[in-house]
């Protein structure tokens, strides 16, 4: 009876040690368990944080290539034109000075440069549209401008671009130009300045700002467009052999450098 009675107590302390142990490791796993759910719900919202931050950085990296590297076309986006934000507004009527400045711009935005292998051609077809630019905005200062003296700028620009596009397209459609031999490496650099410049070029334009005042706007930004001319001139001038474009480069210089001085002249005197 004695020994029965020992026997059973201790099979039922062993029972009860068993159960602890059992007890014991089951809660060592679920803590385990909690531990590693924890710690993987850490590592999910850590690489969540890490993926906004990413596409946070991407997202102002791509605004930032916009806004610099950038315009309608490949002359560099973000440089945008006057009206790029009007458009939005499809019931958004522009101002004289929008259409005027946005006519300056447009026809340079429409079109690719220029890559023929040729540096003559490209330079006379990239002036093409560089020149309606300055014809199309200066026939809406004669339209909607109040000065007599940018209206009578305005109708000399007309005259003197309307001819030389006619000259141009001439050459072009003609047989008469010589092109410089030019070597691969050269011609690259060509065209890596020529979209610096032009780039450089449409950043000043679309920095004038449109105002109340059509003429002012309108001779701050055709400085800018002079210079972007001039600029191009002076780099075929680098270039070039041909005696035409070279003869051409050199009268757009001379001509234009004396419009820029004049302008600059005027505004800074307040004399419109």
């Amino acid at each position: 009876m004695k020994f029965t009675s020992f026997a059973t107590v201790m099979t039922v302390f062993a029972l009860f040690a068993t159960g602890n142990v059992y007890a014991q490791q089951q809660g060592e796993k679920q803590s385990s368990k909690i531990v590693k759910t924890a710690n993987s719900k850490k590592a999910t919202a850590k690489k969540s944080s890490t993926n906004q931050k990413g596409m946070q950085h991407n997202h102002a990296g791509a605004g930032h290539s916009h806004n610099h590297a950038a315009g309608g076309h490949e002359h560099g986006e973000g440089h945008q034109c006057p009206m790029m934000e009007a458009r939005k507004n499809a019931n958004y009527v522009p101002t004289p000075s929008e259409q005027t400045l946005t006519a300056m711009h447009k026809p340079m935005m429409d079109v690719k440069p220029s890559e023929t292998g040729n540096v003559e051609r490209d330079f006379l077809v990239n002036m093409v549209p560089h020149h309606q630019g300055a014809v199309d905005s200066a026939k809406l200062v004669i339209e909607h401008g109040k000065s007599k003296k940018v209206q009578k700028i305005a109708k000399k620009i007309i005259k003197a671009q309307e001819k030389e596009i006619a000259q141009f397209n001439e050459l072009l459609n003609g047989d008469k130009l010589q092109a410089t031999d030019i070597s691969t490496e050269n011609y690259q650099q060509f065209l890596a300045d020529n979209k610096k410049l032009s780039d450089d070029m449409m950043y000043a334009m679309g920095s004038v700002k449109p105002t109340d005042d059509l003429d002012r706007n309108f001779l701050e930004a055709m400085i800018e467009h002079h210079k972007g001319a001039v600029n191009a001139s002076k780099q075929i001038l680098h270039y070039s052999q041909d005696k035409t474009v070279r003869k051409i480069a050199e009268k757009i210089i001379k001509a234009q450098e004396k419009e820029i001085a004049e302008f600059g002249e005027l505004l800074q005197n307040n004399s419109l």
